[in-house]
């Protein structure tokens, strides 16, 4: 089951598809709420470059699950 916050958004697996894979679609599927902020910020012009930046490499970080800054 995948999550986004406390809100259940889908379930994974029962496929030819790998853990690897699998959990790699599940971090995509979480980081899209955050995603949709970030790209309405930038439209809006809601923040500073560094804030977006900033935001765009923890959106990156959770996405890909990176641990460290250099993805």
């Amino acid at each position: 089951r995948i999550f986004a916050g406390d809100q259940y958004i889908a379930t994974l697996g029962g496929s030819d598809q790998t853990i690897e894979e699998i959990e790699a679609n599940a971090r995509l599927i979480a980081a899209v709420p955050e995603m949709l902020e970030f790209i309405r910020a930038y439209v809006n012009g809601d923040f500073y470059e560094s804030e977006l930046y900033e935001m765009a490499r923890d959106l990156i970080k959770k996405a890909t699950g990176a641990k460290e800054d250099n993805q």
